[in-house]
């Protein structure tokens, strides 16, 4: 397995995450580093890990962050590749059980994995719409475990499309592919859990003295996390699956996929927005300061994404009665619950109810 690690001007974190994935001494994992031109110290700190089972590449320009991704998978030779960002924690010493992971996943024809849900207890595969469902724009890129001999099947200029028109996450372009030519599974808890994910505790960084090089200058309002980003990631959510794919699912499986990203795009800019801007570790990474999100502010969020939504299903011949309706019920039911749960989360999470709480929602009112 390899784990493909994109880095740029991040020596301290590189060598972290790199680090915390060499614990391991599993000889059937390799970590291979793709340097994105970096003008800090990233080489020099990647040379003193003496271990010969990291591979260290370097572009010789700056090829933007998402091609530095594709690269990185590129240089991967192992049967599985995982993708990870330069300021997560790994669980190295758990190497050996996401192998064996991969080994149900071989003989269980699974084609991609996503791994980091700490509530999950089993592996639950999926496949076709219901995959397409759980895989694509819900959690960060880390976790990412594809097979490469399919990976590197998707044509070159077809992977060079995804990984430079993306607005969002292209890796999504790479699983809706994959997904097509197989099942997909979420794993099991206690393999590896990407911090990137709201519901994990594992950072080993201190974010607040590591910036975004990409955005620490920028607005809070045009980060990817912001009401605006999310409303992009929607849009190309739907694109990928509704528009490209168009005669591949039936029009019932096409609204259960589109309410499910209309219920995360509620999700994402009422309760994880206030999530996100309340987190000041989280906020000084970004170069941005804490803010309180207040309930108006997230009904204000809700209520405009509807007809921002709408009319994108109205322009691409989407917009049925419907949808239309069961996206007037998300609403409602978002806005009872995005206050609640942004007052009341860690209250919920003492009684072991707040993952129970969160499923029972989404199979009621959403599916």
């Amino acid at each position: 397995m390899s784990f493909c690690v994109p880095v740029y001007n991040n020596a301290e974190a590189a060598v972290k995450v790199i680090s915390n994935i060499l614990v391991s001494d599993d000889p059937r994992l390799e970590v291979v580093a793709c340097d994105n031109a970096s003008t800090d110290n990233t080489q020099e700190a990647l040379s003193q890990i003496r271990d010969p089972r990291l591979k260290y590449f370097r572009n010789e320009k700056n090829l933007g962050a998402h091609m530095n991704w594709c690269r990185a998978l590129g240089h991967g030779s192992g049967d599985w590749l995982y993708l990870v960002m330069g300021r997560d924690k790994i669980h190295g010493e758990n190497a050996g059980e996401l192998i064996r992971l991969l080994k149900y996943a071989e003989d269980h024809n699974i084609t991609c994995i996503r791994d980091g849900h700490s509530y999950r207890k089993s592996v639950d595969t999926y496949s076709g719409i219901k995959a397409m469902i759980r895989f694509l724009g819900g959690n960060h890129p880390t976790g990412a475990v594809f097979n490469r001999r399919l990976f590197q099947a998707i044509p070159d200029d077809v992977k060079l499309k995804y990984f430079t028109s993306s607005d969002m996450y292209p890796e999504n372009f790479v699983w809706r592919d994959l997904i097509m030519q197989g099942t997909a599974a979420l794993t099991m808890s206690g393999v590896f859990e990407c911090a990137g994910l709201v519901e994990t505790n594992n950072v080993v960084l201190n974010k607040s003295e590591i910036k975004s090089t990409v955005e620490k200058r920028g607005n809070i309002l045009d980060t990817f996390f912001a009401p605006k980003g999310r409303m992009k990631l929607f849009r190309e959510l739907i694109s990928m699956v509704i528009v490209d794919l168009r005669d591949k699912f039936t029009e019932k499986e096409k609204t259960e996929y589109i309410i499910s990203k209309f219920y995360a795009l509620l999700n994402n800019v009422s309760y994880a927005w206030c999530v996100w801007c309340e987190d000041a570790e989280q906020m000084a990474h970004y170069g941005q300061n804490v803010r309180t999100i207040t309930v108006r502010e997230m009904w204000s969020n809700i209520l405009k994404a509807y007809p921002e939504a709408s009319a994108y299903l109205n322009e691409i011949g989407e917009l049925t009665l419907i949808r239309k309706l069961r996206m007037r019920w998300c609403m409602l039911v978002m806005g009872v619950y995005a206050p609640i749960a942004a007052k009341s989360k860690k209250l919920l999470q003492a009684l072991g109810i707040w993952h129970s709480l969160r499923r029972f929602l989404r199979k009621v009112f959403v599916r």
